[in-house]
């Protein structure tokens, strides 16, 4: 098994958890540097895992030829750049969602890849390498349950003390960015169709400062789709409130459903069947219940670059590309503009 020397920008909580993986459980993947703004906190990683370098700038550590693939987990308005960098030294590039806080990034990000076809490039979908997730595409992929016509999501996550909550916005962009992308992600997965149209709403009703940020914390995203399916992603993001995370996938022979509140529970409906799938949750942390899904993804990525796998994860999905990431953030884009100009936006 040959590894991939990998290379790590940003080493903060979300950033700490790749490290992490690529160390304990992605035996394919080699860290040789990693980068990070705040020197205390890289230069602890970096002698707390035996990692032989550490940089504060990711250009200089992108210039190190032995790095063949690079995992970018710095702040949402750095991606654009980073990945351009990373891309014109012809590194394979994993980087979290989104990738971009424009349509004018997302266009300068597709130029850039496109002059290096040879790149492996995967953005961080988490929730399509969840198995619940997996389990409804396969489902809906085999027909159990006919035609999808419905996907209906729900998102309830507590936001924590608000002044810290805000501090995060900043550098994530807002509910919509943060949160919706990987419901509008999911509808784009499930149904496998073009949008034909698009009206959201939002507002604010648990913390009267997201409102000075020019964010909400409640929100309804309607979509439809050119083959007349629907999508209705709900979400909230309150102070108090209990996490929840709901899937329906409405179809012309049966339902799936899958509901994570305490306990991650599968159901599956249909006119043949019932079947019931209890899997493992329960700890009131997004980054907790989702935890194989993230060492999942992350392991695609490895495997996906040339020679890097398959290894122990060969049964994943493939990964989600740059056309993934673009279709999502344009409807997340939209979304967003939707709820603030009070408009249906169409296709």
């Amino acid at each position: 098994m040959r590894r991939i020397k990998t290379g790590l920008i940003g080493v903060g909580l979300l950033g700490s958890m790749r490290l992490d993986d690529m160390i304990e459980r992605i035996p394919e993947a080699e860290v040789v540097a990693i980068c990070d703004v705040d020197e205390s906190r890289v230069k602890e990683k970096a002698a707390a895992y035996n990692i032989p370098s550490y940089y504060l700038d990711y250009s200089e550590m992108l210039r190190d030829p032995q790095i063949e693939a690079v995992v970018i987990s710095n702040s949402t308005n750095m991606h654009c750049r980073t990945i351009c960098a990373a891309a014109k030294e012809g590194k394979h590039i994993f980087c979290e969602k989104p990738v971009a806080v424009n349509k004018e990034e997302l266009d300068e990000i597709g130029s850039c890849l496109s002059k290096h076809s040879d790149i492996k490039f995967q953005i961080g979908f988490t929730k399509r390498y969840e198995t619940a997730h997996m389990h409804i595409k396969h489902a809906i992929g085999n027909g159990s349950i006919g035609t999808p016509v419905m996907v209906k999501c729900v998102a309830r996550e507590a936001m924590g003390p608000v002044d810290e909550y805000l501090q995060r916005a900043a550098s994530n962009l807002g509910v919509i960015f943060d949160m919706a992308i990987h419901d509008i992600d999911l509808a784009l997965w499930y149904l496998g169709c073009e949008v034909e149209s698009l009206y959201a709403m939002g507002g604010v009703f648990g913390a009267e400062e997201v409102r000075r940020i020019g964010d909400v914390d409640n929100y309804t995203i309607v979509i439809k789709f050119k083959n007349d399916a629907m999508a209705i992603l709900d979400g909230s993001r309150n102070p108090d409130v209990s996490q929840l995370r709901q899937v329906e996938v409405f179809g012309t022979h049966g339902v799936m459903e899958l509901k994570l509140e305490g306990e991650n529970i599968l159901n599956t409906e249909s006119v043949e069947s019932a079947v019931h799938h209890k899997l493992s949750g329960g700890v009131n942390i997004v980054y907790e219940k989702f935890r194989s899904a993230y060492t999942n993804e992350l392991a695609a990525f490895i495997h996906s670059v040339p020679d890097g796998g398959p290894g122990e994860f060969k049964d994943i999905p493939l990964p989600p590309g740059f056309t993934d990431a673009s279709r999502a953030l344009e409807l997340t884009i939209d979304a967003n503009r939707s709820i603030f100009e009070n408009r249906l936006i169409t296709y």
